[in-house]
């Protein structure tokens, strides 16, 4: 076990990697009663065409099979509800799949390591027969109709096809129904050996735990099972073009408002082969271009050209930073469109901008511990996304200066963007 001072949170965290390859974080928050633990797979949508090293062929599985098997994993052969044994133990239970990992996860203020033992359990004891395989297809597929007829949800989708050629960001992460009525027990079977082994797979708990007990808790738990020893994992993955699949599309949606999602593809290629941290040049070009203190969100007040403003928000996916801007308006929706890109293509970066947006960032990282879940989260994306935890990221936050910045940010390209415009009901 191996203690680090994390400056960023201003607390220790522990880490160990036990012998059958699963990683362990346990940040001790001692100020809080409560424990958020979470319990992952470094698998999610995207991971569809898969092989173990020195294997010749790629395994190629049906979209939406990371989230299928989100669900399956709370099934048990003895019938036990997962969620009920849980709440009888003070926990709120949950899950989720993105596009790169499958979390699952409890919060509570009762019974930490007891809880923590089932949720070991319940993941490593997976039950695929025909039969429940055949019943949770028609809940996934009632699930996918179901997100198809909520616009918010509908238009994202959209977006995301329109905005790549081969990836497999284009496809839903819960799948399209053809997808989802091709998957069968031996596929989830096959994607539940390769990804969840306990090598692929990282456990982080935040709160009220003390690090030694509740590593040992985990070593326990899992030197009682046994686990195959599995090759690395190789990920196929299509080279994406930088331009977007689709520039602009008009959807004709049952909305009180015209309804616009503009979304940015910038590529990173240069960036990440400088061997650059490109987390931190991300939360720049963000904060610094969208946040509510940009000359967007002064611009779009000011001309009163949205309802109720705009929300905006970022992720990587693989070489591309995807940055989207979504608002409600009244008025011209190509005039407010074109705006915004005016705008954001011609905003002037001062060396005082980018002060103001490195205090504010400091600001921010030091309101994570101000609750268990956010550190736990934010632990668990560098975890995912880079393979590490970045112990140092104040200080590469602090080092960061206007030079670098300003040498990086001119080497990108806001030139493809693809725009949903959902015209309101006539």
């Amino acid at each position: 076990m191996k203690k680090t001072y994390f400056e960023a949170f201003d607390l220790d965290i522990y880490y160990e990697k036990i012998s059958n390859g699963l990683e362990i974080y346990v940040l001790p928050m001692k100020k809080f009663s409560s424990v958020y633990a979470t319990f992952t797979t470094k698998y999610g949508s995207i991971h569809n065409n898969f092989r173990f090293k020195g294997e010749k062929e790629y395994k190629k599985m049906p979209a939406g099979i990371a989230h299928f098997l989100e669900h399956k994993v709370f099934e048990s052969e003895n019938g036990i509800d997962v969620f009920d044994v849980f709440h009888k133990n003070g926990a709120r239970p949950n899950a989720n799949t993105s596009h790169v990992r499958t979390c699952y996860l409890f919060k509570t203020n009762e019974k930490p390591l007891e809880n923590l033992d089932f949720l070991l359990n319940y993941v490593q004891e997976p039950y695929f027969t025909d039969e429940n395989v055949k019943k949770e297809k028609g809940i996934i597929v009632e699930e996918a109709k179901m997100y198809h007829n909520i616009n918010d949800y509908y238009i994202s989708d959209v977006v995301m096809n329109n905005l790549f050629h081969k990836s497999e960001y284009k496809i839903p992460i819960i799948g399209t129904i053809d997808s989802i009525n091709s998957i069968t027990k031996d596929q989830l079977k096959e994607c539940y050996n390769t990804f969840y082994n306990p090598s692929n797979m990282v456990v982080i708990v935040t709160g009220d735990v003390e690090p030694k007990e509740t590593i040992d808790l985990i070593k326990s738990n899992q030197s009682k099972k046994s686990f195959p020893s599995i090759p690395e994992i190789e990920l196929f993955k299509e080279e994406e073009l930088d331009s977007v699949f689709k520039e602009k599309e008009f959807l004709d949606l049952d909305l009180e408002n015209d309804t616009v999602s503009l979304s940015y593809k910038i590529s990173l290629k240069e960036i990440l082969s400088d061997g650059f941290e490109v987390d931190i040049l991300n939360w720049y070009i963000y904060g610094l271009l969208f946040s509510k203190t940009s000359d967007l969100n002064e611009v779009l007040d000011e001309k009163n050209l949205t309802i109720g403003g705009y929300s905006s928000g970022f992720f990587r996916a693989d070489d591309f930073l995807i940055i989207n801007v979504d608002f409600k308006t009244d008025k011209d929706a190509e005039m407010v469109v074109n705006i915004v890109d005016e705008v954001v293509k011609n905003v002037e970066i001062t060396k005082a901008d980018f002060d103001r947006k490195k205090q504010k960032m400091k600001m921010v990282l030091a309101t994570y511990p101000m609750n268990v879940n956010t550190p736990n989260n934010f632990i668990l994306s560098d975890v995912v996304n880079n393979g590490f935890l970045n112990y140092n990221v104040l200080n590469d936050l602090e080092n960061f200066n206007y030079d670098d910045f300003i040498k990086y940010y001119s080497k990108l390209s806001l030139e493809n963007k693809a725009v949903v415009i959902a015209k309101k009901k006539a």
